[in-house]
């Protein structure tokens, strides 16, 4: 049996986490967002085809990835969308600065909240495993179509976590 575990490279890589996240999204013009605080390509930041209310925005986020959000509201429209996949709230400012009016991300703490809040950035928490998991079905069609003489399967899995 073998195996395919993958994490940060995953994340950073051309057509990973955060390049799903985006399609996902629906996100155009995508870039890779250089950060010093990230220290790598990690980030990656699109633009939305409409501007909406940070509201609308963290229910185009729920919607897109069926699940529950947290959000802070940045206090302005969202036209830039930065996105870190996984843990990633503390780049609020990352995204700021490269002109960005939001942040998704998995885990945001509540200080991140604070702080993206106080600097006008709409901060959205869609949930560790809700926004790397769609990577996976990328990477699992992309195996059966370039490697056409083994068998592949996925390991089912949910989030950890529950809701009342």
């Amino acid at each position: 049996m073998n195996a395919i575990c993958a994490h940060t490279n995953l994340d950073c890589a051309d057509g990973g986490v955060n390049d799903v996240l985006a399609q996902c999204l629906g996100l155009e013009n995508v870039r890779k967002i250089p950060s010093p605080n990230a220290g790598t390509m990690l980030l990656r930041a699109g633009e939305l085809r409409e501007e909406l209310s940070p509201k609308q925005f963290a229910e185009l986020v729920s919607q897109c990835l069926c699940c529950h959000v947290r959000y802070c509201d940045g206090g302005r429209s969202i036209k830039r969308v930065a996105l870190c996949g996984g843990a990633g709230g503390e780049f609020f400012s990352d995204a700021l600065a490269f002109g960005c009016e939001a942040l998704v991300s998995g885990d945001v703490a509540h200080h991140e909240f604070l702080g993206a809040t106080a600097c006008g950035v709409t901060l959205v928490a869609a949930g560790h495993f809700e926004t790397e998991n769609p990577v996976v079905k990328t990477i699992f069609e992309y195996l059966e179509k370039t490697v056409t003489d083994v068998d592949f399967f996925v390991i089912s899995q949910q989030s950890p976590t529950n809701f009342i």
